[in-house]
């Protein structure tokens, strides 16, 4: 932390690393949604970046760290308790995006309840890439969170989700041509 408050940003990314796994494991089980858990834990590391200068060299790290999270947890269950329909906004609002295309059930080109898909769901889906397909198969399918889906594709969770929200428009786009 004294090297991320003496402007080394790689010092940034060494605490993330080391801390998140365990910072996200103590959110998940506490929020309702994996949506959630991210945003908590994005807000967390947004507090600490924003509270550096606050941190005394002198003390330990984990305790000043963890009293961050949890005050960004309790921010968030606060929130959730003034309006409680946007606890699972995020993940509904992705799942509903998905359910919008006309894509089928499984990746073998048959629609769940008419065993058949259409010609122009069909030409979309050949269209993509390996590595869309398997989003979109991690994502729909298995139901993986972004931090998951960040481990099977060895990527940041904020560039899964900024991948998924691409493909998403993408093929909303593709369909409705």
């Amino acid at each position: 932390m004294q090297s991320y408050q003496e402007g080394k940003i790689a010092a940034f990314d060494e605490l993330y690393r080391r801390h998140s796994p365990k910072a996200y494991g103590y959110l998940r089980p506490r929020l309702a949604s994996r949506q959630q858990a991210d945003d908590v834990l994005q807000a967390s590391f947004l507090k600490l970046h924003q509270s550096r200068h606050q941190f005394d060299p002198g003390q330990p790290f984990l305790p000043w760290f963890w009293s961050i999270l949890r005050s960004a947890h309790a921010d968030a269950l606060r929130r959730d308790q003034r309006n409680p329909a946007k606890a699972n906004a995020s993940e509904d609002h992705a799942r509903a995006q998905w359910e919008e295309i006309p894509a089928p059930a499984d990746m073998s080109g048959r629609n769940s309840t008419s065993g058949t898909i259409s010609s122009a769901t069909s030409e979309i889906l050949e269209r993509l890439s390996p590595e869309q397909r398997r989003l979109i198969e991690l994502r729909t399918q298995r139901e993986l969170s972004f931090e998951e889906i960040a481990g099977e594709l060895s990527i940041t969770p904020a560039t899964a989700r900024q991948r998924f929200s691409r493909l998403i428009k993408m093929l909303r786009r593709a369909h409705h041509e």
